[in-house]
């Protein structure tokens, strides 16, 4: 056989070759087409509450994991270090509380099953696995430390919002001495200095780590009016004054000590707080929605994304998620509250539909979940797209005794 022919039936073998992989590309192509046009759902149908049965089957997934199986550190994923495992465990629990309360003020039936699954919680929360990565990190236990001024907040700040999340369902609780304690500790903590800050680890100070302390103090003053600490919007007005991004109007990520700026506003961290401070001032959380949305959104065609760093396609970390043209995965998924708060349907959709194509939803029996993000994912987007304020509608009267 020639040269001349035996390249030609390589360059044969290949073009077949090649046409093979575009028709297997083809077919994927279209499966996940059907797959995203199956499970997308509308930002109108979200706004509307057409998307009871697809809340419903994600929220019976963060049960079974949580109640049943009783998730927890060990479950995290294995490649992240110690202290993001322990991180992401107690904000999985921060976050699957608020979702099922949510959940509970939207649709009032569940709310039996969500006392049930907070109670589970509230006893994991205070194990010793969860609270390692805090201990670890200050050389002493959080929940034996509140006579101290270290501060404590990555698990201090989730374990209080966890408790308020199980004080709107029901004013009777066997927890509400520890819901009093806490609040009084964050409180003092943020008051024991002149810009009410706290530091999550030894020098280190983040804004999203207060915004789950402020939140958490929020929901305690309305529940509590007469042991009301008055925090929040004494810190909202301190933090907008101190430590705003000039750049954007958002609050800076982190800053030392000494009160200087070490991170800008990201969106990752801009649009977490955004989240947690609805429950504080809804209002500013509105306010500072616009500013996220118009440095950090971009959009490729129908999809939302936001990005982390405002003019940058740098910055990536655990805490953004791996970056593609800047877009950051976690900056995207907080989002989706600020667009459901705004009521801006247009946005959501588009932001839902990049959740589903980037998440790819699987369901079995009556569970549903993205299959490619962690359990920490689910639970933060169940959260987000069910931002919904709180009321004492739950609140049982106390009963006059009769004598």
């Amino acid at each position: 056989m020639s040269l001349g022919k035996v390249g030609r039936n390589r360059w044969l073998r290949c073009k077949r070759l090649f046409r093979w992989l575009l028709f297997v590309v083809f077919l994927l192509c279209v499966a996940k087409f059907l797959w995203v046009a199956v499970f997308c759902i509308r930002g109108s149908d979200v706004l509307s509450g057409k998307d009871r049965v697809d809340l419903m089957a994600r929220r019976n997934y963060l049960v079974q994991k949580i109640y049943h199986e009783s998730v927890g550190v060990k479950d995290m994923p294995s490649w992240i270090p110690p202290l993001f495992q322990g991180e992401w465990a107690i904000v999985s629990y921060s976050m699957a509380a608020m979702a099922l309360t949510n959940l509970v003020f939207l649709y009032p039936r569940t709310r039996d099953q969500a006392i049930q699954v907070l109670d589970r919680m509230i006893v994991r929360v205070r194990t010793s696995s969860f609270r390692a990565f805090d201990r670890n990190k200050w050389k002493e236990d959080p929940l034996q430390s509140f006579v101290g001024n270290n501060g404590h907040i990555g698990y201090l700040g989730h374990l209080n919002i966890i408790l308020a999340a199980r004080h709107y369902l029901s004013s009777i609780s066997r927890d509400t001495a520890l819901f009093h304690r806490v609040s009084e500790v964050l409180a003092r903590r943020l008051n024991s200095n002149r810009w009410m800050r706290v530091a999550t680890y030894p020098g280190e100070y983040y804004i999203p780590d207060h915004s789950v302390v402020v939140a958490s103090l929020a929901l305690y003053d309305r529940l509590y009016p007469g042991k009301a600490t008055g925090v929040s919007q004494r810190w909202l007005t301190l933090m907008s004054k101190r430590f705003r991004d000039p750049r954007t109007g958002l609050f800076v990520f982190q800053f030392d000590a000494d009160g200087r700026v070490t991170q800008p506003s990201r969106g990752s961290g801009s649009a977490w707080n955004l989240f947690y401070l609805w429950y504080a001032n809804p209002a500013f959380a509105r306010s500072q929605f616009v500013k996220l949305s118009k440095h950090f959104f971009t959009c490729f065609g129908s999809f939302g994304c936001f990005k982390e760093l405002a003019g940058s396609n740098r910055g990536g970390d655990l805490d953004s998620g791996p970056l593609l043209f800047g877009v950051s995965p976690a900056a995207t998924g907080f989002a989706l509250a600020g667009a459901r708060f705004s009521r801006n349907s247009v946005l959501l959709g588009k932001l839902l539909l990049t959740a589903e194509v980037a998440g790819f939803s699987w369901q079995w029996g009556e569970q549903r979940r993205y299959l490619v993000a962690p359990f920490v994912g689910n639970a933060i987007v169940l959260a987000m797209r069910t931002v919904t304020s709180w009321d004492l509608r739950f609140q049982e009267k106390r009963q006059p005794s009769s004598k």
